[in-house]
């Protein structure tokens, strides 16, 4: 399951969709409006299907939210172009498929991904 934080503007949510990638939105199709991102939406991921979570909020990069039934992706890119490098991370060959995605928590960058996983110690960098 893909889900978007409700600060990825709705015009890059129907560009996903019109590339035939399935994404519910928080306030849209998924909780409600207003969603706390540590309060409300992670416990939520720990519920739904090998979800994974797009957000534009950079202080989710933090080992603690690390979990094995979820991925969190967070954007450190212009909110205009989130849509285009939600595609690119998703054909990443680290990170194509659920299973590869699950208990990652990772920092997109327009030029590297860093990521830290749950059990490990050590961040990854990895390049386009």
């Amino acid at each position: 399951m893909f889900l978007l934080d409700e600060n990825i503007p709705e015009e890059q949510r129907l560009k996903l969709i019109r590339w035939h990638l399935p994404m519910k939105q928080i306030g849209f199709d998924a909780g409600f409006k207003g969603m706390d991102d540590r309060d409300d939406v992670l416990p939520m991921l720990h519920v739904l299907p090998k979800p994974t979570f797009f957000t534009l909020d950079l202080g989710l990069y933090n080992k603690k939210f690390c979990h094995p039934r979820h991925c969190v992706a967070i954007f450190r890119v212009n909110k205009y172009e989130a849509a285009d490098y939600i595609r690119r991370f998703l054909k990443h060959p680290k990170f194509d498929t659920h299973n590869k995605r699950m208990g990652w928590v990772v920092e997109v960058h327009k030029s590297i991904i860093k990521g830290i996983r749950v059990g490990k110690t050590e961040e990854i960098k990895l390049t386009w």
